[in-house]
Formats: C-alpha cells, sequence, structure tokens
C-alpha cells in the first residue's frame, strides 16, 4: 500500500505540474490567483512524498568519482544559495512571493532527493506533457483552420514584418514550448527502445506521427529555442553519441549556439535579449561573491527594454543566478552538473538528455523559473547522481546466493 501511494502521489503531483502551466486557460481564473494554488499541491505532493520517503530514508552513495564529485558541488551550492537568499532577506522584509520563488529555488532539489518515486513523477511529468502538448497542437491548429480564437501570444517583428504567435492554451510561447520540449523528449526515448528491439510497427509510427504533430506547433508557436533544443535532445536520445562524447560538451554546444544566435541575429527582439544579457551581467558584478539576495519581481509592464531592465529581467538563467547568489555559488553549480553528466552509463534516460538540453539552456534563457523546468532539471540530476548508480551498483554486484559471505555495498549516504 505505501508503494502504491507514493506512485499515486508522483502522478498527481505530475499533473499539477503540467497543469500549472494551462490553469488559467481551463479554468477561466487570473494567473495570478490560480499560480499559488498551483504552487501550493504541487509542494503539498513533493511535501507528502517526503514524508513517506522517511519511513525508509535510503539514499544510494554515487558511484565513480565523477558522480561523487558532482555531488559534492551541488550540496557546496545548494548550501550556497539557502545561506545567501536568507542573508538577502536581512536587507530587506521578504514578501510572500519572495518566500515562494526562494522555496522554488532552493526547496525542490532536497524534496526531490527525498523521494522514493522520482522516477515515477518524471516518468509522468513526460506523459502528461505529450497530452498537454497534443492540446496544444489542436488548438493551435483549429486557430490557424478559423474554428476557434486563442490567446494572443504577441508577435515577433523581422524586417518590419509581423511574425503572429500562437501560444497553444497556455498563451504563452515559453510555456508551451517547454511542455513540447519535454514531451518530444519522452517520445523519443520509446521510439529509442523501439528501435533497439527492432520493433518498427504501427506503435513506432504512432510515436514518430505525434512527435511531428508536435514539433509543428511548436513552429507556430514560434518556440525558437525550444526547437534547436528539441532537435538536440531527439538527437542526443537517438543517436548514441553519449557514450564516446561527455554530455556536457553537448551543453556547451547547445549554449554556445544559443548565444551565437541571441548576439549575432539582426532579429530586433534578440537584439534587446542581447541588451539585456548584457546589462544583467554587469548587475552581477554589482554583488559578485554573495549576489543580492533572491526576490520576487513582477513581469514587466511592457516588452521595452527599460521596463524589462526595471523588472530584472536578463534573459539568462546563469546572470539570474549570480545575480542572486554571487558568482562563486553559481560556477559550483555549473560545474557540479558538468561532472554529473560526465558518469558512464550504460543507457541514456531521457531525464539525463533533458538535463544537458536545459543546462545548455541556461546561457541565454531560465527554464528554472517554473515549476516544470525547476522539477525536471532537479529531478533529472538527483536521478543522474544517485538513481543512475544505483543501478549501476546492482548491475555489477554477484548473486549473493553464490557468495554467502560477501559483505553488501554501502547503500546509506
Amino acid at each position: 500500500m505505501p508503494i502504491a501511494l507514493e506512485k499515486i502521489t508522483a502522478w498527481l503531483t505530475a499533473f499539477a505540474v503540467v497543469f500549472s502551466l494551462y490553469a488559467h486557460t481551463v479554468l477561466q481564473v487570473d494567473s495570478t490567483v490560480i499560480t499559488p494554488i498551483s504552487a501550493l499541491a504541487i509542494a503539498s505532493g513533493l511535501g507528502l512524498a517526503s514524508l513517506l520517503w522517511l519511513r525508509k530514508p535510503v539514499v544510494s552513495i554515487p558511484i565513480f568519482p565523477s558522480r561523487k564529485i558532482g555531488a559534492l558541488c551541488l550540496s557546496a551550492a545548494w548550501l550556497s544559495f539557502a545561506l545567501f537568499g536568507l542573508i538577502g532577506f536581512t536587507e530587506r522584509s521578504p514578501t510572500l512571493n519572495d518566500w515562494g520563488l526562494y522555496m522554488l529555488t532552493v526547496g525542490t532539489l532536497p524534496l526531490l532527493l527525498m523521494n522514493h518515486a522520482r522516477l515515477d513523477l518524471i516518468a509522468a511529468i513526460g506523459w502528461f506533457c505529450v497530452l498537454f502538448a497534443l492540446a496544444d497542437a489542436i488548438a493551435n491548429f483549429g486557430a490557424i483552420a478559423g474554428f476557434w480564437k486563442i490567446a494572443d501570444a504577441g508577435a515577433r517583428i523581422v524586417n518590419f514584418v509581423y511574425i503572429d504567435r500562437l501560444g497553444g492554451l497556455t498563451g504563452n510561447t515559453h510555456a508551451s514550448g517547454i511542455v513540447g520540449l519535454v514531451a518530444i523528449c519522452a517520445l523519443s526515448s520509446s521510439l529509442s527502445n523501439l528501435i533497439k528491439n527492432r520493433n518498427f510497427g504501427n506503435q513506432a509510427i504512432i510515436l514518430v506521427l505525434t512527435g511531428l504533430l508536435i514539433v509543428i506547433s511548436m513552429y507556430f508557436i514560434d518556440a525558437r529555442r525550444y526547437l534547436l533544443e528539441t532537435a538536440a535532445a531527439v538527437f542526443i536520445i537517438l543517436v548514441p553519441v553519449w557514450k564516446f562524447i561527455p554530455l556536457w560538451i553537448s551543453s556547451i554546444a547547445i549554449a554556445g549556439s544559443g548565444i551565437s544566435f541571441t548576439f549575432g541575429s539582426f532579429d530586433d527582439e534578440n537584439t534587446q535579449r542581447a541588451n539585456l544579457m548584457a546589462a544583467g551581467f554587469r548587475d552581477a558584478q554589482q554583488h559578485f561573491w554573495l549576489g543580492e539576495g533572491i526576490f520576487y519581481h513582477a513581469p514587466a509592464a511592457t516588452p521595452m527594454f527599460n521596463d524589462l531592465w526595471s523588472a530584472h529581467v536578463t534573459e539568462s538563467g546563469i546572470i539570474d543566478l549570480a545575480i542572486d547568489f554571487g558568482w562563486a555559488a553559481t560556477c559550483t553549480m555549473i560545474l557540479g552538473v558538468i561532472f554529473a553528466l560526465s558518469g558512464w552509463r550504460s543507457k541514456l534516460p531521457w531525464a539525463a538528455a533533458l538535463v544537458t538540453v536545459i543546462v545548455g539552456e541556461l546561457a541565454y534563457g531560465n527554464p528554472l523559473d517554473g515549476f516544470l523546468g525547476s522539477i525536471l532539471f532537479f529531478g533529472g540530476l538527483v536521478s543522474i547522481i544517485f538513481d543512475e548508480s544505483a543501478a549501476i551498483r546492482a548491475s555489477i554486484t554477484p548473486n549473493r546466493s553464490e557468495f554467502p559471505n560477501l559483505e553488501p555495498l554501502p547503500s546509506i549516504l
């Protein structure tokens, strides 16, 4: 019964995580009202899972030096985030929104670490993303055909020409884009398993067609960064180059591509994004070591540069972290991710591919500022360091019936 309860909790939490991006549309409630409710539901699900974990608080020891170093770096970074965030609150009185953002940034990792069903949670999020990405696709295709209207997601100006964006049911290109990215990762992983088993039947065809529908929808969403990342994720999952080239190399390639596109494009939107990154980088130098603390900033009143800069929009997750917690803690976290991704593995879970993509995106975007990106990023990291270690250890541990006097490998951290 407890195991079943953990899995049920994981699936309900996964639904809450993905549905939080669509709740304002489905329930016809303003996002400022429904977001705190969604946060409470997600936090309750993760908290309940951690309480169930306390019945048997077991954490596998990371295997191989790379994962061990990665765990140490991430632990140091997490402690720095937790401490520097609290120090920042001494500078000015934190609001409820400030505490919520602090808990999202600092509380997600330990809650996922203390969770026996995190693999179920990640898998469930993947399949819910497939369902909601298909719903976005239906909404977008119907809007194009004139059957109905959907929320305006804004437009992009290229050479004085407006390019309309379809935001799906979220009404937001970034929200629908990351849902599509996660959905394609889950579908590609299933397709990879079928290819390995030489199963090219109807199931493979359905997976491919579903993926194509979602990708076409992402094109109409105009989620350019997520189309780039989707292509990278599909390549990483379907082509086993990770057996020869460390995953973090792919992260650097994604980061470099995004930065080059941002600073090398003559698109007005990218020009402004590049200027915001440059301004944010200068701001990050003002509190180089400890940062200024983590504080909630209301959305910009207009998409103009001054309003976006005043709202602390930097267009870069790395710069955001450096402003909040300083460069030392930020670089320690990135170093921990690099070491974690360097670990040996016999197969590639799609969550590891997604972490590879997300850490690359941190150079030119911030997928960690929402429930979906944050939970999958930290959940994927915990899975890479601990769950992969447990699986590898189990695969190399001899049969105890053949060696009755063999001492078991330690399994408690």
